[in-house]
């Protein structure tokens, strides 16, 4: 008995320090389970807690847009998270604290993907860039933002603006980003763009000062059209300004902010190839000393957002600002041209006036700019002093605009120790510009405004086509454009009386958003009047339009434009959509007509809309379905369908096609080529000039299309040589079989 009653005890005290072990093995096995840091982990490793989606994404934003879990219990007070699941995942996560850094800091590590796409498209987004930039880092209250701010965020339209103000008017104050996806009638595509840009609510930091330095430099090559035009005629320019030597592009910004109101922004530019200009310091008429400077640089200093008993200033800024207004038809200046800028998605417009520090320069506007709301109303001025470049005729009257690239110096255009010399362009028009905006908004969403622009010229404009070419006979019926170029109104060079050399412009725009759909359009007329008093005289004085409507769906964006734009409608500021840049087609697409090849800078700078319309005076009309996929950025299946009636020019009879080429190597032993494309005939044609044997030289190729039709496409280029034809022999860019071959002109229904 005594036996059993000590084997029982034995045993049970060996079952005992068994579950003992084994209880003390599992808690010592514990702390191998890798347990997920909540306040560190990616939105992928978060998905792959036992959550749904929707738990997953709470979790994640929380912490991403209001703030980091100082306790694994703040997991508890989410909306979603009971009891059950939080037992789930407690095992399985943990709670670090995180160092706070700076907000902004915070921000741009957190969308910096985001900044690197922008920082990409500089070229066709110039000066939006830093804005993008400026608005992610220090983002707006979306509760206190205006329908006109948010339209203003990149990818946001209209419709997905009306959504926002609507809810936050009908709820009250939007407290996260989940409220922001929640809006009704905001697409997925606004959603996901416009939350880089909101906060919440006020930051409430005081005058807390921020800003950043930028330092760029690179050396890309000159694109092909300007490696043609300095290497065409007698006087090489690319030998003249020693472009093998070029130094490279450089570029200085600094950007800064105090608090929320003060802004102020500093930019020095030198493109590829240009020379660091001699410029003296003066004090009064005294010049103090001599140095060389950058030949662009820009700066600005601001308040915004400031409250003036019943005013509201929006901005006001001294130095170089930028100042769009509508559709571009009256108003926006920039120097970078881009077709089909339609002011929604990625070819966004900014409404009123911004700082700017962009590369810009020939429209730059440098002086004071103004705007202002009061209760229903809202007021744009400004007021703009600067010299820009220009070709001069012989009696030093200004020719045209030009936008150089590279910027040539004066003394190197004057230089009489060259083979040519020719009058100087830089800088030698002054030009006063100055106008206005008022808009009324009857209701949400639907606005009317009146805009008034007048550029004042120190010389008279008087288009003169014997000063840029000596080939008048080369003339064309699409030379029109350039013919009805705007003549001033004066047409003295008298210096005491030179205010009386202005040009003026007016326009009416509106924009009125309906559930799903945005209406918007705008009018100009540029009065041409040739009374000294400056009266307004608007019969038979040019005139443009341009309507358009959206449609938003949420993965379908579908926009018509309408316009028409007066050949003569020759406003320098107008950006407004088009196919192509001013005075395309014309004598101005071909260097080697030009006095001097840096003339056709006219055309291949050229920022103008091509003004045109459709005989019998009808307009274009033109669709373009936007069609893109959740989350796609950029949109996908862009296309544009174009309705136009119109006749094609031709250069010459015959229905004769240019094109340009580079060609190196031994000369064909027949100065003939041929082109063709898959699926169509061969075209042939005769060399029409070639100069050197041995080096890369430029040749001008005319083809005899005999009715075909010659379009955009991959293209075979042939050389007869002594050996027999060679596919693709000649071309310095590449040794491919086929290339895309860029048609210069428009002949029998070329499309470029």
């Amino acid at each position: 008995m005594i036996r059993k009653t000590l084997s029982v005890i034995i045993a049970g005290l060996l079952s005992v320090s068994v579950g003992v072990g084994v209880v003390w093995a599992q808690e010592a096995m514990e702390p191998l389970v890798q347990q997920l840091d909540i306040n560190r982990a990616t939105l992928e490793e978060i998905r792959s807690l036992p959550i749904d989606e929707q738990d997953a994404l709470t979790l994640y934003e929380f912490r991403e847009y209001t703030s980091y879990f100082e306790s694994i219990y703040d997991i508890r007070k989410l909306p979603g998270f009971d009891q059950r699941k939080f037992d789930r995942i407690k095992p399985l996560i943990k709670i670090l604290p995180v160092k706070e850094m700076d907000e902004e800091i915070a921000r741009m590590n957190s969308i910096y993907y985001r900044i690197e796409q922008w920082a990409a498209q500089e070229g066709t987004n110039e000066g939006l860039i830093d804005i993008w930039i400026d608005q992610a880092k220090d983002p707006i209250n979306v509760n206190t933002a205006t329908i006109t701010d948010l339209m203003n965020l990149q990818n946001v339209s209209p419709v997905d603006a009306l959504a926002i103000v609507k809810q936050r008017d009908r709820t009250g104050d939007l407290r996260s980003v989940r409220d922001l996806s929640r809006v009704p009638g905001i697409s997925d595509w606004g959603y996901r763009n416009a939350r880089n840009f909101l906060r919440y609510s006020d930051p409430g930091k005081g005058l807390e000062f921020h800003g950043d330095y930028q330092f760029r430099l690179y050396n890309t090559p000159l694109f092909s059209d300007f490696d043609d035009v300095l290497n065409e005629g007698e006087e090489r320019w690319w030998d003249r300004l020693r472009m093998d030597d070029a130094p490279p592009a450089t570029m200085h910004k600094v950007r800064m902010r105090w608090g929320q109101k003060i802004r102020a922004g500093f930019m020095a530019y030198r493109g590829l190839g240009e020379q660091m200009p001699l410029t003296d310091v003066k004090l009064g008429h005294e010049t103090l000393f001599t140095t060389r400077t950058f030949p662009t640089v820009k700066r600005f200093v601001g308040i915004e957002n400031h409250q003036l008993g019943p005013v509201h200033l929006d901005r006001l800024y001294l130095g170089n600002y930028m100042v769009t207004i509508g559709q571009g038809l009256v108003m926006e200046n920039t120097d970078f041209f881009k077709p089909r800028k339609s002011g929604f998605s990625w070819d966004k417009r900014l409404d009123g006036v911004i700082g700017d520090v962009s590369r810009t320069e020939e429209f730059a506007l440098d002086g004071i700019a103004m705007q202002a709301s009061f209760w229903k109303m809202r007021g744009l001025f400004f007021f703009s002093w600067d010299k820009k470049d220009a070709i001069l005729n012989p009696d030093s009257t200004a020719n045209s605009y030009i936008v150089m690239t590279p910027k040539v110096e004066n003394k190197v255009l004057t230089d009489t120790t060259a083979a040519s010399q020719y009058l100087p362009m830089r800088d030698v028009l002054r030009e006063k510009t100055w106008g206005g905006n008022l808009r009324y908004s009857p209701w949400l969403g639907t606005h009317v405004g009146f805009t008034f622009l007048e550029s004042i010229y120190d010389r008279p404009f008087i288009p003169r086509l014997s000063t840029i070419t000596a080939r008048s006979d080369k003339s064309t019926t699409a030379d029109s454009e350039y013919l009805s170029s705007f003549e001033s109104p004066h047409g003295k060079t008298d210096t005491e009386e030179w205010w009386d050399d202005y040009r003026r412009v007016y326009g009416i725009d509106f924009q009125t958003i309906y559930k799903n759909i945005s209406l918007q359009g705008e009018y100009g007329i540029l009065d041409q009047g040739r009374d000294f008093d400056r009266q307004v005289e608007l019969d038979g004085h040019p005139q443009a339009v341009i309507l358009s409507a959206y449609a938003q769906y949420n993965n379908l964006n579908i926009l018509g434009i309408y316009r028409n734009y007066d050949v003569a409608y020759d406003n320098p500021y107008c950006r407004a959509f088009s196919n192509y840049q001013r005075f395309k087609r014309t004598i101005l697409e071909d260097e080697f007509y030009m006095t001097t090849s840096l003339y056709t800078m006219v055309f291949d700078n050229a920022v103008q809309r091509q003004c045109r319309a459709a005989p019998g005076g009808g307009g274009i009309l033109h669709l373009l379905p936007l069609s893109h996929l959740p989350g796609a950025d950029p949109p996908v299946g862009i296309r544009c369908l174009e309705e136009e009636g119109r006749q094609r020019p031709t250069h010459e009879g015959g229905g004769q096609d240019r094109l340009s080429a580079h060609l190196s190597g031994a000369a064909p032993v027949t100065p003939k080529l041929s082109l063709s494309r898959r699926g169509q005939r061969s075209h042939r044609g005769q060399l029409q000039e070639h100069r050197h044997a041995n080096t890369p030289e430029v040749a001008h190729l005319r083809l005899r299309s005999g009715g075909g039709r010659l379009r955009h496409g991959i293209y075979s280029l042939a050389t007869p040589t002594a050996s027999g034809r060679q596919r693709g022999a000649g071309w310095r860019e590449s040794q491919h079989r086929q290339r895309h071959i860029p048609l210069r002109g428009a002949g029998n229904g070329a499309d470029p």
